[in-house]
């Protein structure tokens, strides 16, 4: 079997970090150089996603300033190396899922939070993906509260018992879409060193997948 491009490039980074590709340079000097300017990448790729108190950003920013090429390809490397990386993580995260089949197709809101949810998951980001998670389950209890000729609540917890008095989920579902509701609430009020781990975004993930399978193979039905 071919080996994974993923590994393949792995190790012609792994190659270029050892021995590097400028020969006006040791290869202790190149390390050298590498180190810091990734320590610099990072510096200047968080002040631009989050509020930072490093004041030795602004003179990295003066440094760089007018060279925006430059800075391209810092990100540029900074990105592809960490996104190589990753690829191992993502394909094993994908691949704990099976297809979604379903008798009738959602709507484009829900199709999309899912989707979102599912991404999030895979590239390591739990906590969005179970905000995601929770509006993708909100909407399709909405929809399909509607569809069953009844003007659906704004809050979730009555969506989920109205969803059971109508017979659009049973109770084993009303118990998953409870699940999917609380550790969407939970995140809420999570504080930032207690935030969820991969089994809690992995845990309501499937909970979604089986309220939404429900719903819609019996949607209609």
């Amino acid at each position: 079997m071919a080996e994974p491009l993923s590994s393949y490039l792995l190790e012609r980074i792994k190659e270029l970090d050892e021995f590097g590709d400028d020969e006006d340079l040791s290869r202790e000097q190149y390390q050298e150089a590498r180190q810091f300017v990734e320590a610099m990448t990072r510096e200047l790729l968080e002040s631009r996603l989050a509020l930072t108190d490093r004041l030795a950003v602004r003179s990295m920013e003066a440094t760089v300033a007018g060279n925006r090429e430059m800075v391209s390809d810092m990100f540029d490397d900074h990105y592809t190396r960490f996104l190589v990386k990753s690829v191992p993580k993502y394909v094993r995260r994908t691949l704990r899922f099976a297809p979604l089949v379903v008798k009738n197709i959602p709507s484009s809101e829900v199709r999309l939070y899912l989707r979102e949810a599912g991404r999030n998951y895979v590239f390591g980001h739990w906590p969005s993906s179970i905000a995601l998670a929770r509006t993708a389950l909100e909407t399709s209890l909405r929809d399909c509260i509607q569809s069953a000729g009844v003007t659906p609540d704004r809050e979730l917890r009555v969506l989920i018992d109205a969803a059971g008095k109508l017979n659009l989920l049973d109770g084993q579902h009303q118990e998953l879409a409870g699940k999917i509701q609380r550790n969407g609430n939970a995140i809420i009020h999570a504080s930032p060193k207690n935030q969820p781990k991969e089994q809690v975004s992995f845990d309501t993930l499937v909970a979604l997948r089986g309220v939404l399978l429900y719903l819609y193979r019996n949607a209609g039905a």
